[in-house]
């Protein structure tokens, strides 16, 4: 009986052990490596997804919660089709192609989170956060007009996925 408890102490040691807490500060970090490797992506179309994560992931130092990275980079992959059908009545009468790169990787990053994240990997992340720090990736790097816009299409997102009210 001592040696089965003692066991599943050690096991739930190691299970607290895989589920680090992960800082506000890596988790921002690894979503502006996601945008790094989805921005990339865009124009290698032709490569082997997989492959591509690999090479690239290891070019810009994927350091910060890399299970986070690959979930969200595959989510966004696996989804897109579904990502951009829940963006695009969002934006105001623009379309997806119309917008930056930028612009539209960060879209679907924020979106692929609200509608997706949780219920495939457990982990729940707070909608305001996922628009936020949308923002800030599009304030660093797109031009002054797009945070703003980014804005009011991920909290239309967060609306139609009824994580908020409209208002």
């Amino acid at each position: 009986m001592q040696e089965t408890n003692k066991m599943n102490e050690n096991t739930e040691n190691i299970i607290h052990a895989e589920r680090r807490k992960v800082t506000v500060a890596e988790r921002l970090q690894a979503r502006e490596d996601v945008f790094k490797l989805l921005f990339e992506s865009e124009f290698q179309k032709d490569c082997d997804r997989n492959e591509f994560y690999r090479e690239e992931s290891e070019n810009i130092g994927v350091a910060a919660d890399p299970d986070y990275v690959k979930a969200v980079y595959d989510g966004v992959m696996n989804h897109i089709t579904d990502l951009d059908a829940v963006i695009t009545p969002c934006l105001n009468g623009r379309t997806l192609r119309r917008l930056s790169n930028v612009a539209r990787v960060i879209l679907r990053i924020a979106a692929y989170e609200m509608a997706y994240y949780q219920k495939e990997h457990g982990e729940k992340l707070d909608f305001s956060v996922s628009i936020n720090e949308a923002v800030e990736l599009a304030k660093k790097y797109d031009d002054d007009k797009v945070p703003g816009y980014v804005n009011g299409v991920l909290n239309s997102v967060a609306v139609s996925l009824g994580l908020k009210e409209n208002g």
